[in-house]
């Protein structure tokens, strides 16, 4: 029962951030990175709802990319972080047919339990930090 309720909390909570966020191609201007992170310590089933809604972002603003952050829980291996990376970027691929350059990965470190962050970053801002940092 506790577990249900605590799905039923997720599932609203993204329905709701659903809601008050509006995509549309005019809103995908060059912004700061946007942060999206609603829950943590999913299995990957439930990470693959916060996948598809991170896809569904992407194909609406094509100057998007998305950085995927996770981090290992404590007291387990940083392969287990690095598994869940590697699965979510397949899963973008395979599944949503996300373009492999507009997934970057990133391995966080450690938290209490095992937490992935989303960011959508202007192209752009990407490229321009690039240039910046080439050229020191």
């Amino acid at each position: 029962m506790k577990k249900t309720l605590i799905k039923l909390l997720k599932l609203s909570l993204l329905l709701f951030f659903l809601c008050i966020q509006s995509f549309a191609q005019d809103d995908c201007k060059p912004m700061q990175p946007n942060h999206f992170n609603i829950h943590s310590g999913n299995d990957f089933e439930d990470e693959k709802a916060r996948l598809s809604f991170a896809a569904r972002i992407l194909d609406l603003c094509p100057n998007q990319i998305v950085y995927l952050v996770a981090y290992n829980a404590t007291k387990k291996s940083k392969a287990t972080a690095l598994e869940r990376l590697k699965k979510s970027k397949q899963f973008l691929i395979k599944n949503r047919k996300i373009s492999v350059g507009r997934i970057m990965t990133i391995y966080g470190g450690t938290r209490s339990e095992i937490e992935m962050d989303i960011y959508f970053v202007d192209k752009k801002d990407v490229l321009l930090n690039k240039k910046k940092t080439s050229s020191h």
